[in-house]
């Protein structure tokens, strides 16, 4: 049988969903339905093609395919796939905000907790309501970056606590210096991934090397060898 739910994203979540090969008595050659699974056009997408078709192959599954659909819209379409019972998806790769949709729609069912201890910000995001939602495939690497200028011109050291960072973002506000900023988008997202991989080699070296600019020139320091190492 398949295993669906071996296919969640940041976990692989199961659609409670049928799917399978459905034949009338009177049709001798039925055509098989495929088994979709949807993924967002991220970076993975083409390593999952090939794993899919090595999982197929060994699972003598004849027809699986993977349904890359834009990321951004990827998350409502799952949705409105499983409310209106429309049956293009039999699993997903999903980002971990939608877990909670889909167990209180009974779409999904809980999964046995993984076997590797996690830190508990990432086991939170596996789960829910005090169940396992979701497979451990990936994590987001995000740092934080400050501006050693604007600290200094409004006499700040920089913040040891959550609390007194965001006390320093809304005391920027009242200045009119700005604040904490996030990226909104999965563009944004993959510069943020790029400079936490970066930041230990380029910022680690001594003396450490510029990470966005020459300051004397402003050329972009992104093809330094040590951007590229």
């Amino acid at each position: 049988m398949f295993n669906r739910r071996r296919f969640l994203a940041g976990a692989g979540v199961a659609l409670g969903i049928p799917t399978g090969i459905h034949a009338q008595s009177a049709d001798p050659s039925p055509t098989p339905i495929p088994i979709r699974i949807q993924t967002p056009d991220l970076a993975f997408a083409d390593a999952l093609k090939g794993s899919l078709v090595r999982w197929s192959d060994a699972n003598a599954i004849d027809d699986l395919r993977l349904s890359i659909v834009p990321a951004e819209p990827a998350s409502d379409s799952l949705l409105n796939d499983a409310r209106k019972g429309i049956e293009r998806f039999s699993g997903a790769f999903v980002p971990n905000w939608t877990i909670p949709d889909l167990v209180r729609d009974h779409f999904i069912l809980p999964a046995p907790p993984t076997l590797a201890p996690l830190p508990l910000a990432i086991a939170q995001l596996r789960s829910f309501g005090g169940g396992w939602f979701a497979t451990d495939l990936d994590h987001d690497c995000d740092l934080l970056y400050f501006r050693q200028d604007q600290l200094d011109s409004a006499a700040f050291e920089p913040a040891e606590t959550w609390n007194r960072l965001l006390e320093q973002a809304e005391e920027f506000g009242d200045l009119g210096m700005g604040g904490v900023g996030i990226p909104t988008t999965h563009a944004q997202q993959v510069v943020d991934h790029f400079t936490a991989m970066a930041a230990s080699v380029v910022l680690g070296s001594d003396p450490p090397s510029p990470f966005w600019f020459e300051p004397d020139s402003m050329a972009p320091a992104i093809a330094s060898a040590d951007h590229q190492r």
